[in-house]
């Protein structure tokens, strides 16, 4: 971008969003000429959106590390500062790097062969999102490994030499992956809605590998609002409520969590939606509970569809076979993602201003199937339950409960071009 379209783009942008904990990271923007300027505790968008705009940089990063220090040290990213006793490190992502390759298939196979290899260590390292970086993808996830009670120096070459580690036996022979970058505490890297200065892109949330644009060809003009994403971004933790929308395209807010018996290895609630329009939607429902054996199906209404749940916890593999004999319209979600997401809230749009309500009506209980063969998820009991149905039927004493607590909520932004017809119709 030119100097007044980065300023402009700067003040109306909805595209920044701040990583957490920002008031404890390293900020850098990059200036012309190769300078740098250096900021610490920023601490809200606001904050962040000032200083962008009175600096216009081409582009701008925060450390992927946090520190709960009063004061963290400019150079810090710099290998010859080694005052690492006067830093309390809090927490880092875990970070892997796809690069030089942009558009190509070969970048989005190596993407796709890092997140299955991944998410063999779901324990350890959470998937959050994938990014696109202007370049290349960055893969992004949360750091779930023990973390021992050591001095702050000690602490961090702890993390540094268990993550290398993990990253030469697991990833080390994969071609094209920096994965240097997982275990530098000391690594910066660029923000969502930062410019990339070598080219008219911007750092942003994708869907997943295949939506990464291509050049040579149309370029993506974020100040437009034009953009190669169609319906979904990538589900995962928020990244604040400052991912913003593209004016053309409207993004929207809600917050779901996953049918994964969470606490499980493979395990997973069935989960099934259909459109009211499809006259034998009840006909399936009742030829999958006999046919795989399911207890109790609870469905609820939710405008145009009807949402189906059990509280089975059932093996991915009889999943797979479950789903593809099934009509419901998240069949193929399923296929690609084996995961799929439960509306826990209302939508909101940019603004938080609510356009559709977490209105599910509890319609009745099916119960065709003889045979109770499963055990029970703890965490969608609980999901059930505040739904307004009644669970303790299925409690018995011969009956396996297994799960957390409570599901996880994850937030997240979307495109969805149907929402602006439900909006119209409820005024």
């Amino acid at each position: 971008m030119k100097y007044e379209q980065r300023k402009s783009y700067y003040k109306t942008t909805n595209y920044i969003a701040l990583p957490s904990t920002p008031q404890w990271r390293l900020w850098k923007f990059l200036l012309p000429g190769g300078r740098w300027k250096i900021f610490k505790g920023i601490k809200n968008l606001a904050q962040l959106r000032d200083y962008l705009v009175k600096w216009n940089p081409l582009a701008f990063y925060y450390s992927t590390s946090s520190f709960l220090n009063q004061e963290i040290p400019d150079k810090i990213e710099h290998p010859s500062w080694q005052n690492a006793d006067q830093l309390f490190l809090f927490n880092q992502k875990f970070v892997i790097d796809i690069d030089n390759m942009l558009g190509s298939e070969q970048v989005k196979q190596t993407a796709y062969e890092v997140r299955k290899r991944m998410d063999n260590f779901q324990h350890l390292y959470q998937f959050d999102k994938t990014i696109f970086t202007g370049r290349g993808i960055r893969l992004e996830y949360v750091d779930l490994t023990y973390k021992p009670n050591l001095l702050p120096n000690e602490k961090e070459e702890w993390i540094k030499r268990t993550r290398k580690q993990f990253c030469l036996l697991n990833l080390a022979d994969i071609p094209n992956v920096d994965h240097v970058i997982a275990w530098d505490t000391r690594r910066i890297i660029k923000c969502l809605g930062s410019p990339n200065p070598h080219n008219e892109f911007t750092t942003k949330v994708i869907y997943g590998p295949s939506h990464i644009p291509a050049i040579p060809g149309k370029l993506v003009n974020e100040m437009r609002g034009e953009s190669s994403l169609s319906s979904l971004h990538e589900l995962g933790r928020p990244p604040d409520q400052e991912l913003g929308y593209s004016p053309s395209y409207p993004m929207y807010f809600g917050k779901f969590i996953r049918n994964k018996v969470e606490g499980t290895k493979d395990r997973f609630v069935p989960y099934f939606e259909y459109y009211k329009k499809y006259k034998h939607w009840l006909e399936d429902l009742k030829l999958l509970q006999e046919k795989f054996g399911l207890s109790t199906i609870y469905v609820v209404d939710d405008y145009s569809k009807v949402l189906c749940v059990s509280v089975d916890a059932i093996p991915a593999p009889r999943m797979d076979k479950m789903y593809r004999q099934s009509k419901a319209v998240v069949k193929n979600l399923w296929k690609k993602f084996r995961n799929l997401y439960i509306r826990t809230s209302s939508y909101y749009n940019s603004d938080l201003k609510k356009i559709k309500d977490y209105d599910l009506k509890p319609l009745f209980k099916l119960d065709t199937s003889p045979t109770k063969i499963h055990p029970l998820s703890k965490p969608h009991i609980d999901f059930v339950n505040h739904l307004g149905f009644d669970t303790s039927d299925l409690i018995t004493l011969d009956r396996r409960i297994i799960g957390k607590e409570k599901n996880t909520v994850y937030e997240t932004y979307f495109k969805n071009r149907r929402l602006d017809k439900v909006k119209k119709d409820g005024e």
